[in-house]
This record gives C-alpha cells, sequence and structure tokens, in this order.
C-alpha cells in the first residue's frame, strides 16, 4: 500500500512547504501500479502531478501531464491552467490562444479579460523613450542612477534592477530636491495659494502634491513634463479602480468596506475643493482621482531641515514593497538629495525594494493595489453582538462595539484589550460592572472564561457566514498553482488573498476558543492524561494558553505541582 504524504492545511500554505518532490513519487507511483479506479480518477492523478511540476518550474512536465489529463477528462479550467503554463515557457502567442479559447466558453469570467490583457499589453517603444528622457532629464540635473536600471514588464508594470554588484552602504540613487514634487510646492500652486488664502482645511495633505500633477498635466512645456509622462495612466489593480465583477468577490471583508470608504472619501474632497476653490473647477473626478493614486501609490514621508514633508522621488518612487528590504533611504540636509543606500550587500540584476512598513493586506491592497501571501500583519475587524446568549446585559455601560485584532503573536496586548471587553460583556458578577475595563485583563474565573471563549466562537462564526465562499474553497485555491484563479499578482488573486487573510484569523479563533473551552472543561487528572495542556503550551495558542489558561488551571496549586514537582 502507498504511503501517502502530509496532507495540505493552512499552515502548507503559509509556510510554503508543499513537499512536491514526495508528491511526485507518490502519484507516480500510483501511475505506475495502477493505483486508481478508472480513467476519471487517473486524469485526476496526472493533473495532481502536473501542480507539483508547476510549482518545481518543470513545465514541460507539468505540460506533459495537464495535456494528458485533459485528453482524457476535458474541463475548459484546464485551458487558462496550460496558459499559464506556456506563459511560463515563454510562448506567449500559445497562452493567449488557449486564454482566448477558454473566454469564447466562459464569455461571463471577467478574469480572463485581465489575464488576456497582460499577455497582450506589452511595454512598448514610447514608453521606454519616455523613461530613457526621464532619466537624461535627472541626471542632467545631477541625479546618480549609475546603478540602477528598468525591467519593463507591461506598459503599467516595470521594476528597478540592479546594474552592478553593489556594496554594503553604497549609494543606490540619489535625486536631489529640485527634481522632487513636495508638499510646499504644492502650496506654491494656484489652487494651492487659493486654499491657503481662503484658510480652509484639507481632509488629506495628499492633495498639495495632487495640486501639482494636476495643474502641469496638460501643459507641454511642464518642468515635470518628462516625469507625468511616465506616470501610470490607469491603476487597474488598485481598488478604487475594480469592476464590480472584482468587489463582488469580497462581500463579508472588511476590506470591501475600506475600498467604499475610500471611494467616498475621495469623492468628498472632490466636491469640497469643486464647491470652494475656482482654479479646481477646470478639473474633472477623474483626473483627481487620478492625481490622488499616484500621490498615494508612491509618497514619501521625509523630513528636510527638521520639517516633516512629503514628496514624489522620480525613480525612487518605483521601487516595490519587501519586508525584508536591503535598502534605507533619507533625505541628505548638506547634500539637499533623497538618498537610498543599501545595507547589505546586492548582487548584479537582482531587483532592488523598499520597505512600505509593516501593514495589513487590506492597507497594502487599498492603498497600493497588492497583497502579500503570508502577511503577520494581517488583521480582521470583530463586531460584538450584545444579542448572543452569554451576554449579561445588566447596568453595563457600552463599549466599543468592534475591535481589529490579527493572530495573538502579533500584538498580544491588542488581544488582551479585545479580551478583557469579552470578558467584561459576558461577566456576573454585578460588583464588578461599573469597575475599570483594566481588571478584565486578566481572568476573573474559569465560568466568565469559558462563556467568553464561547462568545468569541459565535461572533467568528458569525463573521465566516458574511462571506459568499469558505475558507477551505479559498485555500484550495491558494494551494493549487494551475487554478485559474491563482494567477500571481493577478486581481481576481488578490481578491481571494484579501478575504483568506481575514478568515484565517476568525478560524484561528475559532479553533483557539474550541481548544481552551476544553483545556478548562476537563478534570485536572484526565487533562494530564491527555497531553493537551503540553501540546497547547507549544502550539499557536501558547501565549495566550501560558498566560489565562494556566493561571485559572492552577487556582489550586495543582499546576504547579504537575509541572515542576
Amino acid at each position: 500500500m502507498l504511503s501517502i504524504p502530509q496532507q495540505y492545511n493552512h499552515e502548507t500554505f503559509l509556510k510554503s512547504d508543499y513537499n512536491d518532490i514526495e508528491w511526485i513519487k507518490y502519484y507516480t507511483s500510483k501511475i505506475s501500479l495502477k493505483g486508481y479506479k478508472n480513467e476519471e480518477d487517473l486524469s485526476d492523478i496526472y493533473y495532481n502531478r502536473a501542480k507539483h511540476y508547476f510549482r518545481l518550474e518543470e513545465y514541460i512536465n507539468s505540460k506533459n501531464d495537464l495535456e494528458i489529463s485533459q485528453k482524457m477528462l476535458p474541463n475548459d479550467n484546464n485551458l487558462v491552467s496550460l496558459a499559464f503554463i506556456y506563459e511560463k515557457l515563454g510562448d506567449d502567442k500559445k497562452s493567449l490562444l488557449f486564454l482566448q479559447d477558454y473566454k469564447k466558453k466562459n464569455s461571463n469570467d471577467e478574469f480572463i479579460n485581465d489575464y488576456i490583457d497582460s499577455i497582450v499589453n506589452d511595454c512598448d517603444d514610447i514608453v521606454k523613450k519616455d523613461f530613457q528622457k526621464l532619466k537624461e532629464w535627472l541626471v542632467s540635473n545631477n541625479s546618480n542612477l549609475n546603478n540602477v536600471k528598468i525591467k519593463y514588464y507591461t506598459n503599467e508594470n516595470r521594476e528597478i534592477f540592479s546594474q552592478k554588484n553593489i556594496k554594503k552602504n553604497e549609494t543606490i540613487l540619489e535625486i536631489p530636491l529640485d527634481c522632487m514634487i513636495t508638499t510646499e510646492l504644492g502650496k506654491q500652486t494656484d489652487i494651492g495659494r487659493e486654499v491657503i488664502d481662503k484658510n480652509l482645511k484639507l481632509d488629506s495633505n495628499h492633495n498639495w502634491i495632487s495640486f501639482v500633477l494636476l495643474e502641469n498635466l496638460n501643459k507641454s512645456d511642464s518642468k515635470w513634463r518628462k516625469y507625468i509622462d511616465i506616470l501610470p495612466k490607469n491603476f487597474k489593480t488598485v481598488p478604487i479602480f475594480l469592476k464590480r465583477y472584482y468587489l463582488n468577490k469580497l462581500i463579508g471583508s472588511a476590506g470591501l468596506d475600506k475600498i467604499l470608504f475610500k471611494i467616498k472619501s475621495l469623492k468628498t474632497d472632490y466636491d469640497f475643493l469643486n464647491n470652494n476653490i475656482e482654479e479646481f473647477k477646470k478639473y474633472t473626478f477623474a483626473e483627481y482621482i487620478w492625481a490622488r493614486t499616484v500621490v498615494i501609490t508612491r509618497i514619501f514621508g521625509i523630513v528636510i531641515d527638521g520639517i516633516k514633508t512629503q514628496a514624489l522621488v522620480p525613480f525612487a518612487d518605483m521601487l516595490n514593497h519587501n519586508s525584508d528590504s536591503e535598502t534605507q533611504w533619507f533625505f541628505d540636509d548638506d547634500k539637499m538629495i533623497f538618498k537610498i543606500i543599501s545595507k547589505n550587500e546586492i548582487s548584479q540584476n537582482i531587483p532592488i525594494c523598499d520597505s512600505y512598513g509593516k501593514k495589513c493586506n487590506s492597507r497594502f491592497f487599498v492603498n497600493y493595489g497588492f497583497v502579500l501571501d503570508r502577511n503577520m500583519q494581517n488583521i480582521s475587524k470583530f463586531k460584538f453582538d450584545l444579542n448572543f446568549p452569554e451576554v449579561v446585559k445588566l447596568n453595563k455601560n457600552l463599549l466599543n462595539m468592534t475591535h481589529d485584532i490579527g493572530i495573538i503573536e502579533q500584538n498580544s496586548n491588542n488581544f488582551n484589550n479585545f479580551l478583557s471587553i469579552v470578558r467584561y460583556y459576558v461577566c456576573k458578577d454585578s460588583s464588578l460592572f461599573n469597575k475599570s475595563l483594566s481588571i478584565f485583563l486578566v481572568p476573573i474565573s474559569k465560568e466568565n472564561e469559558i462563556n467568553s471563549l464561547k462568545y468569541i466562537m459565535r461572533v467568528c462564526i458569525k463573521h465566516l457566514k458574511n462571506y459568499n465562499t469558505t475558507i477551505k474553497n479559498d485555500l484550495d485555491i491558494l494551494l493549487n498553482p494551475l487554478h485559474k484563479y491563482n494567477r500571481k499578482y493577478s486581481n481576481i488573486r488578490n481578491c481571494i488573498i484579501m478575504r483568506y487573510g481575514e478568515k484565517y484569523i476568525y478560524d484561528y479563533y475559532i479553533k483557539m476558543a474550541s481548544i481552551c473551552i476544553k483545556l478548562l472543561s476537563l478534570d485536572f487528572e484526565k487533562l494530564v492524561e491527555s497531553n493537551l495542556l503540553l501540546d497547547s503550551l507549544s502550539g499557536n495558542y501558547y501565549l495566550y494558553v501560558s498566560d489565562s489558561i494556566c493561571e485559572l488551571l492552577n487556582k489550586d496549586g495543582k499546576l504547579d505541582k504537575y509541572l515542576f514537582e
């Protein structure tokens, strides 16, 4: 009998531990030993082996297996999978044919149009020439770009690479202040001066730089012409521009609420400016949100002569995000230049990245149009429901009705604050009702803690029911590199990663509550026999178990005796 490799779960995706070689051996043995029931079963085996070959970048083997599977059991989705493979093999023409074939048969699947556009819209020579003009302008104004080069993918997608080997602490690029668009320049525009003269308060400081972009957008002789010409003409991956098709994939997600709020706030800002600033009336809402999106996706917060300000910095603003960035940037007051240096050695022809900071995927997604597959900074919104049976409502103060938290290790203090609110809402001891919430930062009783955990489970389950897909649906897609929705950096995949990250946190707390209710409910002797406590002290919830559960279990000193004697 064949030994089945370890099955995939959430940890597989989060740790990228796919064990592909073992799975390939397993499926190969099933084929050679005829360990299948029928042709449909055999087709699945070839398909599954194709997935593992693809992840190992053995694209020819992946193609061969997928073609066999498709011949045995035709499936339209395999057309997209074959397009993925041929794209990796460098045959865009063949890839495009498969995508177009799928579109003919599935015209309502809008995601396929983005796939097709990404292959058809290669970067044209005009865009490359515009970048060369910008580079020449920057260098003529004493910028240092000797260590960097641009790699072009499409007209809207390019990346900064190292031109040569770069030493630790070596300058990567330098851009003088005169080539930067700053907040101060925005205040000198016609719009900016009118804002100041009328003593108007702007909701966002991003407006100042947006004013510069708007006033120079259509000026052929503008100083900023060469910079404006290379800016994206559209932002197809930024959520405020996504079609309803994609927003529907986010139903139930707090990320969707943030997108809709962003659109509303931009419209409010536009209307305020349009109603109060004569110089602004000539610009359309489309032009305004383009300028605001340029700013939010590219802006640097810098300090010049001790004063905090913001700036667009050509070339520097094309660095992509990496949490483990090998660069650091600052403004050099002595030389009056924006400077990026290397924190470590960087080899030739390597992408040069910057860290955009530690953020939840909802912030990366809404502001920049990308997400991280494995983001330990993710948070989910918990809405307190006071109608759940565990809640005791008598003479209690109402607290915040929502709380954003991630996994416990991300911010244990935030988790403890969340838990204190839950303990308060389910508390039956009327003598504590009007006490400081700080009392509830530690467990008050075993009964209260069990009810708190039950309440958390109910909240999480209610949130998960709001989505139109399950966490298993999402995980199955993300674990399958050949799934039609799993094209790297695509809008459809970004939406799935976005909602999966939220669901993962709800699922995380459901499992935590389930385990910890058992810990508190079992007789101590049975608990010791089960090893559940020891396993929990080394598991995902060790912080909560060690801080709170162990405190409750040790009320009579039994736990200390068990652990230390």
